[in-house]
């Protein structure tokens, strides 16, 4: 083969190994082409407002990938766009892939800007825009929305200004505005009138003027010889074109300095209260007057005038004061003033003429306090009554109370009664003494006789609850009452025990107890009348109606019921509080079931019918008690009667009792 044969199959060779490779690269190309076309993603970007859309640029920030229009073509997982239009804010938008499509992107128009100015440069200008306050100062900068507005400046001294601009989007405008001042009128008046005007220094004229002035701020003095300056800082604007002023001068100033002996008292300059030892400003030329007070002391007053800038010293140095004061007091007590003792009343002392604490003491007797200031001028009188301690409990106890028990009890405050009845007294026994007593000491009463319910609360036993407690003896009774005072919280009860056997009582201490006969005969024959009477209804041996549980049989002459009587309803014992009360308030007085009383019963008579007893309460010993009152059974003269008296030791089924109470 020759060469040129081996040239030509090496050619063919050639061509052949290039034909393989670029179909082996086409191949690869088709191939990528095919996968990117596969994984690209293509999403439509809306641009809003249509304004904005007309002058759109989208363009791609981040992401493989390009924009064609309005479309973005990416591979990429996610891509940055950014929108911009000539007028609006750019906006850059991260759209990942898979957005759902189209993506709306909104504009904001850019704002246009205003820079506004005046000749006169002032800082109080007030500038507005389409009538909304922008800015004060000297210049508007002050971004808006593209259109027309209307820019407005106003100062007080200048008449207000206002023009019209129109702005596109983005675009900067300046304005100029021209304020033209004001003129008003300032006008001046004073008394006394001729006074020198000055305005910013300068001399106008004398009081009264008036001026023609520019809008602006002033400084205006106002002075006159003798009188003091007067300075004031006035504006002429234009909402207060007028002014006028009328000034009062004062006259001038001096000075005083008050020294004041002895100090702490009241010091008056011209009629206000000033400390003293200090330069005080006083009008020159005219009379002023100063006082000084303090008490104890008589009082100090200097008029007097100064000069224009003249300081005065004034001293006062006043003389004490004293004046007599009386005292009194019933009955004579102690005095002690300011705590220090002076003697027994009646008193005539001298005193300093300030207030004093007057105390009057007296053992037993409710100490009074009350204060006094003397006067040289009259004599001071002090005429107190002192009240005893018994007296002062009195006056502050209450007027009934309830006991935890449940017993309602009343205050009494008894006098004189005399006791028993007179020999020819019909049905009147041997027994009921005549004896005079006094009652001075205050006692509660039960209102009620005690029931059941409130005596089962102290020892348990049975009984109907509203009945009255009866078949217990004297002792039980008084037991009862001793635990009322426990339950009450009172030191020492009324009866004394001892080893569980009764030894007496004690006739100071204000615990429960039961009457006395003398209390339990004031209370039924005189208490709330106004003279003691023979039943507890009156002296007419005529039974009420209705009055209270006896014996429906009445037994012996004397005594009757009422013609329309038609008897109480029980034929024994009754609920207590069953019939009314008496006028006093007191329930079952006059029946339903007899009373122990506290004393020994005795038939021992008085051995001087003139004498008064005190407060009896019998016998510290003996052996029966009293029994007072009528009961369901008493129906004669004899047991109906007030003055009638009993005895017994152990309890009875018409039996029971009431508990009464010293208030001290």
């Amino acid at each position: 083969m020759n060469e040129f044969n081996k040239e030509i199959d090496k050619a063919k060779t050639q061509q052949r190994q290039f034909y393989v490779v670029t179909a082996c690269l086409v191949t690869v190309v088709a191939a990528t082409l095919f996968l990117l076309m596969v994984k690209m993603w293509v999403i439509t970007i809306e641009v809003i407002p249509e304004e904005a859309r007309l002058n759109q640029t989208i363009g791609l920030n981040e992401g493989l990938g390009f924009v064609i229009g309005s479309k973005l073509y990416s591979i990429s997982d996610k891509a940055l766009v950014s929108v911009a239009s000539k007028g609006f804010y750019t906006v850059n938008k991260e759209v990942p892939e898979n957005s759902d499509g189209p993506l709306l992107i909104q504009l904001t128009p850019l704002p246009g800007k205003v820079i506004a100015t005046t000749e006169i440069a002032e800082e109080s200008t007030h500038w507005f825009v389409d009538g909304k306050l922008k800015s004060i100062g000297a210049g508007l900068s002050v971004e808006v929305e593209a259109g027309a507005h209307e820019i407005t400046a106003e100062n007080p001294f200048y008449e207000p200004s206002t023009q019209s601009i129109s702005l596109n989007r983005g675009e900067t405008k300046h304005a100029r505005l021209k304020l033209n001042p004001i003129v008003g009128s300032l006008a001046l008046s004073s008394s006394p009138l001729g006074a020198e005007v000055s305005i910013n220094g300068k001399s106008i004229g004398k009081t009264p003027i008036t001026k023609r002035m520019l809008g602006g701020a002033y400084n205006i003095e106002i002075g006159l010889p003798k009188y003091e300056t007067i300075v004031e800082k006035i504006r002429i604007t234009n909402k207060k074109l007028e002014l006028s002023r009328n000034y009062k001068l004062q006259l001038e100033r001096g000075f005083v300095s008050i020294i004041a002996n002895p100090p702490g008292g009241v010091l008056l300059l011209n009629g206000k209260k000033v400390s003293a030892g200090q330069s005080l400003s006083v009008t020159a030329f005219k009379n002023n007057i100063s006082t000084y007070h303090k008490k104890g002391y008589f009082a100090g007053t200097v008029n007097f005038r100064v000069e224009s800038s003249e300081e005065k010293e004034i001293v006062f140095k006043l003389k004490p004061e004293t004046g007599i004061v009386k005292l009194i007091s019933h009955p004579a007590a102690n005095v002690l003033i300011n705590g220090r003792p002076y003697g027994l009343t009646p008193l005539e002392i001298k005193l300093p003429a300030v207030q004093h604490r007057v105390e009057f003491k007296l053992n037993g007797y409710e100490s009074v306090e009350q204060t006094i200031t003397p006067s040289s001028s009259e004599l001071k009188k002090l005429d107190v009554k002192l009240q005893s301690e018994k007296e002062l409990a009195l006056s502050q106890a209450k007027e009934n109370y309830v006991h935890e028990s449940g017993i309602e009890l009343k205050l009494f405050r008894p006098n004189k009664i005399s006791m028993g009845s007179p020999r020819h007294e019909s049905g009147q026994l041997a027994n009921e003494f005549q004896r005079k007593v006094v009652l001075n000491k205050a006692f509660y009463v039960g209102k009620y006789e005690v029931t059941n319910e409130q005596y089962l609360k102290f020892q348990k036993g049975k009984g109907v609850a509203n009945l009255p407690i009866t078949n217990i003896s004297w002792i039980e009774a008084v037991s009862f009452c001793n635990w009322l005072s426990k339950v009450d919280g009172v030191k020492e009860p009324f009866y004394e025990f001892k080893g569980g056997q009764y030894v007496g009582f004690n006739a100071s201490s204000t615990g429960y107890r039961l009457l006395s006969e003398a209390e339990w005969e004031w209370l039924a024959r005189k208490s709330g009348k106004n003279k003691q009477t023979v039943f507890t209804w009156g002296n007419r041996p005529v039974i009420p109606t209705g009055v209270a549980n006896l014996s429906n049989v009445l037994s012996g002459s004397g005594i009757r019921f009422e013609s329309n009587n038609p008897g109480d309803g029980f034929s024994s014992v009754s609920p207590a509080g069953s019939f009314k009360a008496n006028r006093d308030g007191i329930f079952d007085l006059d029946g339903n079931v007899r009373e122990w009383v506290h004393d020994f019963y005795s038939l021992i008579p008085p051995r001087n019918d003139n004498l008064s007893e005190y407060n009896p309460l019998g016998d510290m010993l003996g052996y029966k008690h009293v029994v007072k009152g009528a009961g369901w059974r008493s129906g004669t003269l004899t047991n109906l009667r007030a003055s009638y008296r009993d005895s017994a030791f152990d309890g009875k089924d018409d039996i029971g009792f009431r508990v009464a109470r010293y208030l001290h």
